[in-house]
């Protein structure tokens, strides 16, 4: 007997592993360059996004999406005030030369005439080839003078051109341009740029409108006669751009523009997705990731009943099992007995023959009684023995129906903890998973009216949690309708 279950449980076993080697891949356990292994066919209409064509399309629409530009007006004013800072340093040093040369720092219009104050002049450019100081300022300085008003031309010439949107000679590598721009007017150079401050802020301009940095400075020198060039270079390389291409912002507004915008690919129910053979790409492995959620209620069923199948063989092999424990100890019993009345008559046979000698009439001797005695002590040490053996195995099963009883509690409580998690993963409406735990129980309560006496604690622990469950999702349900 113990080798044919033996047996049993051997062919089980590998019935069991020809069966899994034999379960088809699930659409939703595919990755991309995966090869099909058999061909994948959809029970449901599906509705997929092509992510290949919807990005393409995305990125040819995102370039129509005109490029956030930040303006900073106050751009001019640090132009200005580095301009005047310099001014008032040359204008230090020059009179410190002038000094040197006549023991003073004012001259007179006549001394200014001198050809020594030319020779002045001359020696400092020499010395400050970055600041090409005019005769007509450096006059107006040896004079006594600040020469703002000199220099007040200069500086209108720059906020003329500072006005204007100047960007960087070159544009950010990693941005694709359009033909227009959005230029935000920032309040200063630090201000955050978000969405909100560009839907209200921003203009729309022509990109042509923005002029490089280059061309601002040779359309600033252009401005100044040939005499005035060289201060007018110098000048021009004060000029800085005062609007910039905000690469994040723009990658945010296109990103927002085009989100809504996609290519989809409709398949019909018992429609062929793929063959098999066919490798996954990011089409398909779309379309496999699709089908893997629309049909994720009928795999929890089957897997729901797969798992009531292997519940119901471990039901089985149980009974097997107590079935068998029975009949070892049946036999361990009925071994005992039969020992004890074996050796009764082997042990009896001397005492019949000395009352048969004796010509007793079948009476006992004190000596035959004296005899008697040890062996009715074994007999009832025996059986007391038999008795405390049987005890200890009604306790022992008890506390193991016990444990039975606790850990098939736990497993129906485990049971509907993923049983709601699955749900919950499913998204599944309310009303729907108050069916299912009410389907659930009516299963249950099937159940328990076919199965035996073994299982009908652990159908009842099931029912209860489940009960308990349905309860309190009724009342989540009221809950939410108040």
């Amino acid at each position: 007997m113990v080798k044919g279950l033996f047996r049993y449980a051997l062919v089980g076993g590998a019935a069991l592993g020809l069966t899994a080697s034999l379960i088809a891949k699930e659409p939703g356990e595919y990755r991309l360059d995966d090869t099909l292994a058999e061909d994948i066919v959809t029970p449901v209409a599906l509705t997929v996004v092509n992510p290949d064509a919807t990005e393409a399309l995305r990125l040819k629409e995102s370039a129509r999406v005109p490029i956030i530009v930040r303006f900073d007006p106050t751009a001019v004013d640090t132009v200005e005030r580095e301009l005047r800072e310099v001014f008032t340093y040359n204008r230090s040093n020059f009179l410190n030369s002038v000094e040197a040369a006549f023991g003073q720092r004012t001259l007179s219009e006549a001394s200014v005439a001198l050809p020594g104050f030319q020779t002045v002049v001359e020696e400092f450019n020499r010395k400050h080839k970055t600041f090409p100081l005019s005769g007509s300022l450096a006059a107006v300085w040896a004079r006594g003078e600040s020469g703002l008003v000199e220099q007040a031309a200069l500086f209108a010439r720059v906020r003329e051109v500072m006005e204007r949107p100047i960007r960087p000679v070159a544009w950010p590598d990693n941005l694709r341009l359009s033909y227009t721009v959005r230029m935000v007017t920032m309040t200063n150079s630090d201000e955050e740029l978000t969405l909100e401050i560009s839907d209200e802020r921003g203009v729309h301009r022509p990109r042509a409108d923005l002029i490089a940095l280059s061309d601002a400075r040779a359309s600033f020198e252009e401005l100044f006669p040939a005499e005035d060039r060289a201060l007018a270079r110098f000048a021009a390389i004060w000029l800085r751009p005062n609007c910039y291409a905000d690469v994040e912002a723009t990658r945010q507004d296109r990103a927002r523009r085009t989100e809504s915008l996609k290519i989809t690919d409709n398949y019909e129910a018992g429609q062929v997705i793929a063959h098999a053979g066919a490798t996954v790409d990011g089409k398909l492995l779309a379309a496999l990731q699709e089908l893997h959620e629309r049909t994720a209620a009928s795999r929890l069923e089957k897997q729901i009943a797969r798992e009531q199948a292997q519940g119901a063989q471990i039901r089985e092999r149980n009974q097997w099992l107590a079935a068998g424990l029975a009949v070892v100890t049946l036999g361990s019993i009925t071994a005992l007995v039969w020992l004890a009345r074996r050796r009764r008559p082997v042990l009896l046979l001397p005492a019949r023959i000395a009352r048969e000698r004796e010509g007793d009439g079948g009476l006992e001797s004190g000596a035959d009684a004296e005899r008697w005695s040890p062996r009715a002590a074994i007999r009832a040490g025996m059986l007391r023995q038999l008795g405390q053996l049987l005890r200890e195995k009604l306790v022992r099963g008890l506390v193991s129906q016990r444990g039975q009883l606790l850990e098939a509690q736990n497993s129906a409580a485990a049971e509907m903890a993923e049983l709601e998690r699955r749900l919950n993963e499913l998204q599944a409406p309310l009303q729907e998973r108050l069916r299912a735990y009410e389907n659930r129980i009516a299963d249950l309560e099937k159940a328990l009216t076919v199965k035996g006496e073994e299982n009908r604690e652990l159908i009842k622990a099931k029912i209860q949690l489940t009960r308990r469950q349905l309860e309190a999702e009724r009342a989540r349900n009221r809950l939410v309708l108040n």
